[in-house]
């Protein structure tokens, strides 16, 4: 939402304020610094000026110290043989070497050389220099055993004065390419009384240029801040014209937030909406899951009853076997058949027991015990392998994981589910054979057509039933090479009624399909909170995977709502 009028058009006064202010100073600012810099600049120069004559004077110091020869040497180069002698006799103490002794006279003497002709005319002729004091450091040595070489002139030091004022200079000597050096200490005065009057008087000169160059530019700087305040004046009835005109402007505004008021509740309603559609689709997933519970408890009913009919019917055969067994005059070819009969009896009779247990309690309700997914596995390879073989045309695979993989899951309701992809997969390569039977009548060429008829008739389907691990999740994985389905099947494989199949299990004349196999699958992994994926594409078979979750112990979707 945008701000109100009054609060934009406070703040837009509020800004022109502020820019106005910021102009003002800018307009006065501009000419004062231009001022101060022109008067900066002066006094550097002139600043410059009055120093370059101390300049020369020191270079002129320098030169005569590092130049001046006696005794066909310079200070700088005794002082060099000097520090050679100390570092030759391994730095020891200097006063007790004699050809150290001997050196450090040579350099004594040298600096008498030097100053005591400079004595003689003190204060006689112009540009003669005055030293009071000459010494040599030898600092980044020892100073215990070699020591400074001072000289200090016998002639009183002038009393400090504007125009008698001592300069010092500091030259560094260095040797044999080190870092280390010694440093001559100079304190001196060149005697140039007139030269430094008329470097007062130009002083003062340049001063009053300064004095007048300032006084001119705050004239200049007056005449530029009055022509600026007229501007602001005319500005600032610009800004009262420009406020009229932002009048308008926050009209529209205004308007223009009652639009975006109007678009605001139109989104809420439509959120609304959108809300009401989810909680609708959710009704529906509930009456959906209600639905597809009443419908597999209606189904367990009616197989709880035709199992309980086929089981009554058992009993009569399995007392007959019991008599013929314990008849005396029995071949042992004779007991073994019959003994097979009455195992096959048996295992029947254990399953239809198992379903009836199914039936008889709540489908919605799992009862979870801990169940090793190879052997449920392994067991449903046992029970269909031969009639896969011999009814269905189907070689049925199982391989199953190196170690044990245990869950905690509904056997009896995961063995049904595993069945029902496993009968899915049968149905696909019956489907796929019909496929190639009526590729195989295309086909022109008689005798190609009758051997690839033939060979569709040969054809037998691959399904395998294998527990592995996916993601580091238990897995089952149903393939098989039956005819497939596209993206549009495999959207929808899993709604309750949905279905492709024409005439489903036609190997044994029955009916088509009704559409509860996958939806069945379905309702019993949501109950485990198991996943199940899909990869498929036409002709090219199907792979139906089960991912159990790694979280124990696992409880249905109805317990968990109960519990919360």
């Amino acid at each position: 939402m945008s701000n109100s009028p009054e609060v934009s058009s406070m703040d837009s006064t509020t800004e022109s304020t502020v820019n106005g202010h910021s102009w003002f100073l800018l307009g006065i600012m501009v000419p004062l610094v231009m001022i101060i810099s022109l008067a900066g600049l002066l006094i550097y120069l002139f600043s410059n000026q009055a120093q370059s004559g101390a300049k020369n004077d020191r270079a002129d110091v320098e030169e005569w110290l590092e130049e001046t020869r006696v005794f066909r040497k310079t200070l700088p180069e005794i002082v060099r043989e000097y520090i050679d002698l100390y570092e030759q006799y391994g730095n020891e103490d200097a006063s007790s070497n004699e050809y150290i002794q001997r050196k450090r006279e040579e350099i004594s003497e040298q600096i008498k050389a030097l100053t005591d002709p400079l004595r003689i005319y003190v204060a006689q002729l112009p540009l003669f220099l005055e030293v009071y004091h000459l010494r040599i450091d030898f600092s980044p040595f020892d100073e215990s055993k070699i020591r400074s070489i001072r000289w200090d002139s016998p002639i009183p030091r002038p009393r400090k004065s504007n125009s008698a004022i001592l300069a010092k200079l500091d030259l560094p000597i260095s040797f044999n390419n080190q870092e280390k050096s010694a440093i001559i200490h100079c304190e001196y005065r060149i005697h140039a009384f007139n030269r430094i009057q008329h470097e007062e008087e130009r002083n003062r000169v340049h001063k009053g240029i300064v004095v007048i160059v300032v006084l001119s530019g705050l004239v200049v700087s007056s005449v530029w801040i009055l022509r600026f305040l007229r501007r602001e004046r005319m500005q600032q009835q610009s800004l009262r014209q420009l406020e009229r005109a932002r009048m308008l402007m926050l009209a529209e505004k205004l308007r223009a937030q009652e639009a975006e008021r109007e678009q605001d509740v139109l989104k809420s309603r439509l959120l609304e909406q959108e809300l009401e559609n989810e909680r609708q689709s959710n009704r529906l997933k509930e009456a959906e899951y209600s639905f597809r519970s009443q419908l597999f408890a209606g189904m367990n009913v009616m197989a709880g009853s035709y199992a309980h009919n086929i089981k009554n019917l058992l009993v009569r055969p399995n007392d007959l076997l019991v008599r013929c067994l314990n008849m005396a005059e029995l071949k042992s070819d004779q007991v073994s058949m019959l003994q097979e009969v009455q195992d096959t009896l048996g295992v029947v009779t254990d399953r239809l027991q198992q379903i009836l247990r199914t039936v008889r309690r709540d489908l919605s309700h799992t009862e979870m015990t801990s169940i090793d997914l190879n052997q449920m596995v392994q067991d449903c390879d046992k029970t269909w392998t031969q009639l896969a073989r011999e009814k269905w045309k189907v070689n049925l695979n199982c391989q199953l994981a190196s170690s044990a993989q245990s869950i905690q899951a509904d056997l009896s309701h995961l063995l049904q589910a595993l069945e029902n992809l496993l009968f899915n997969a049968r149905d696909a390569t019956y489907a796929m054979r019909n496929h190639l039977r009526d590729q195989a009548r295309l086909i022109p060429d008689i005798q190609k057509r009758r051997q690839a008829i033939l060979d569709a008739a040969s054809w037998r389907g691959e399904v395998s039933l294998r527990v592995v691990e996916h993601q580091k999740r238990k897995c089952i994985e149903v393939e098989d090479n039956g005819i497939g389905m596209d993206e549009e099947v495999k959207q929808r494989c899993t709604e309750t009624h949905f279905t492709t199949k024409k005439d489903n299990a036609l190997y044994q004349g029955l009916s088509a399909g009704m559409g509860l196999g996958l939806s069945f699958v379905s309702f019993v992994l949501d109950q485990h909170q198991a996943q199940m994926e899909i990869e498929s594409h036409p002709f090219t078979g199907t792979i139906f995977r089960i991912i159990f979750p790694s979280a124990e112990p696992v409880e249905s979707k109805k317990e968990m709502a109960n519990a919360e």
